[in-house]
């Protein structure tokens, strides 16, 4: 079964298609299949899943490797310098 894309929609499946680098075999007269569309869906999910892991894994680097820089040690005075 194809199902006809609107102006939109056929501009968001070739958006698509050139972030995941992919074909969804878009008709000549603007139709895809249901499966296709199904197969948008499962590609988009698994990018997005990707990215979320990867955000993870970089939010737990910064935690275990970096600290915070005290602003006296960023502008290179402390309290000391005023007593």
């Amino acid at each position: 079964m194809r199902c006809k894309l609107d102006v939109y929609d056929l501009e968001i499946i070739r958006h698509i298609e050139d972030l995941l680098k992919t074909d969804f075999k878009i008709g000549p007269d603007d139709t895809i299949e249901v499966n296709s569309l199904l197969s948008v869906i499962e590609e988009l999910f698994y990018a997005f899943k990707h990215l979320i892991e990867e955000i993870n894994e970089i939010e737990e680097d910064r935690d275990e490797n970096y600290k915070p820089i005290p602003v006296s040690d960023q502008v290179g005075i402390s309290d000391k310098d005023f007593l």
